[in-house]
Order: structure tokens, then C-alpha cells, then sequence
């Protein structure tokens, strides 16, 4: 029992490292909190929609935020080395509106027999 215990405590220790990541802004394929939670979206998502509408939102919010999450350290890298500052904010602020927009496009636009 004293050792399910401390797995239990590494188990949680590993899962907010990964939440913590996901929090700072750093989505990465190999983050499996980021996956965890795109399957549960899915599996929301197949309650009143097809698999094929609820696969390619997920799929493309999470590719969004994949490639955001690379821009941005892109970018940063390229400030570094111009000994200069930079606010990702406005690379957050974007990645918002457009998975916004998106959200906005399955919602109420892209049909379910799709």
C-alpha cells in the first residue's frame, strides 16, 4: 500500500510538470497532458457530433497550438540573438482568435455530414 502510494505522488508530479508546460504556453507533440486532453475534447465532441467533423477540430486546434507554440520559440531565439526583448503575448493573442474562429466555423457553419 506505502509504495501505490508514492507512484500515486510521481504519477501526480509528472502530470503537473506537463500541465505546467501547458500552462506557460509550450504545447509539443511529445506533451501527453496535451493529448489527454485533446481525447477528452474528442470524446465530448462524438456525443453530438460525427467522428469526421470531431477528429478535424480537434486536429487543427491542436495543430494551431502546436505551431504557435514553435513560432514563438522561433522567434525568441531570433530576439536572443539581436540582444533585444521580445512579448509573445501577441503571438498568444493571435493563436486565440484563431482558434476562436475556428471554434466559431465548426459551431456554426461546417455542417455535420461532412
Amino acid at each position: 500500500m506505502d509504495n501505490f502510494t508514492i507512484e500515486w505522488k510521481i504519477f501526480w508530479k509528472s502530470f503537473l510538470a506537463y500541465f505546467y508546460e501547458l500552462v506557460r504556453f509550450d504545447f509539443s507533440v511529445t506533451n501527453p497532458v496535451f493529448w489527454l486532453f485533446f481525447l477528452i475534447l474528442l470524446l465530448i465532441l462524438l456525443k453530438s457530433w460525427k467522428i469526421k467533423k470531431a477528429f478535424s477540430f480537434c486536429f487543427v486546434i491542436a495543430l494551431v497550438l502546436v505551431v504557435a507554440s514553435k513560432i514563438e520559440k522561433y522567434v525568441m531565439v531570433f530576439f536572443r540573438k539581436s540582444a533585444g526583448s521580445f512579448d509573445p503575448i501577441l503571438i498568444r493573442i493571435s493563436c486565440v482568435i484563431f482558434i476562436l474562429v475556428v471554434s466559431l466555423y465548426y459551431f456554426f457553419i461546417k455542417g455535420n455530414d461532412d
